[in-house]
């Protein structure tokens, strides 16, 4: 006999449909159409539904979904063995993401290393390739080298300031810290130095 109670075990038992999904991650997760629709259709479904959920508030959700979706397909198209990168990988990135252990420009690099080195751990690809996440402190003091470096070139050419900081920083921070905060950093330190108006 099939009862009531039954029925209603298995209803709530009953997968999400795609359509409620795909409302939900464009709401609830921020996600643009066009990545929902890629997130509901993709084999990492369900890891990104686990990140997302496990990280919520630390980790975006577009980050995790392009990840997913962009950043390993380029990685194949490169010659990456990706086969090799395991669910507990992504899982691992994510978790030192979310701790502040890693940018979010080390990812690709950190996945890529962890492709050819499938029997390491998230912490050896950091070790390994330099991209320990940097103090804020110690961005802010490279910098103020930069500028005063380069005072010679920025007062030459204030238009191109921004410009000639941001490069020479990011060459030294890639993957160590964002690049929106290093911008964020270079501009104040620019317009504290008056070589950039605040308009």
């Amino acid at each position: 006999e099939i009862s009531r109670d039954l029925l209603e075990k298995i209803r709530k038992e009953l997968p999400e449909i795609p359509e409620k999904k795909l409302e939900k991650f464009i709401e609830k997760y921020g996600l643009s159409e066009n990545l929902a629709k890629q997130m509901i259709k993709s084999y990492w479904l369900d890891l990104f539904e686990k990140i997302v959920e496990k990280h919520r508030g630390k980790v975006s959700p577009t980050l995790v979904a392009t990840t997913l979706e962009n950043t390993l397909k380029s990685l194949r198209k490169e010659g990456v063995p990706v086969d090799n990168i395991t669910d507990d990988h992504i899982e691992e990135v994510f978790e030192s993401y979310a701790k502040g252990e890693l940018a979010k420009e080390a990812i690709s690099e950190i996945l890529k290393w962890l492709a050819f080195n499938p029997d390491k751990r998230v912490s050896d690809a950091i070790e390994t390739l330099g991209l320990k996440r940097i103090s804020l402190e110690n961005v802010e003091k490279l910098i103020e080298e930069i500028i005063e470096e380069k005072r010679k070139d920025i007062e030459e050419k204030k238009h191109k300031a921004f410009s000639i900081v941001m490069g020479l920083a990011m060459r030294k921070l890639r993957g160590k810290i964002d690049g929106k905060t290093v911008a964020e950093i270079v501009k104040r330190k620019l317009i504290e130095k008056s070589y950039l108006s605040t308009s």
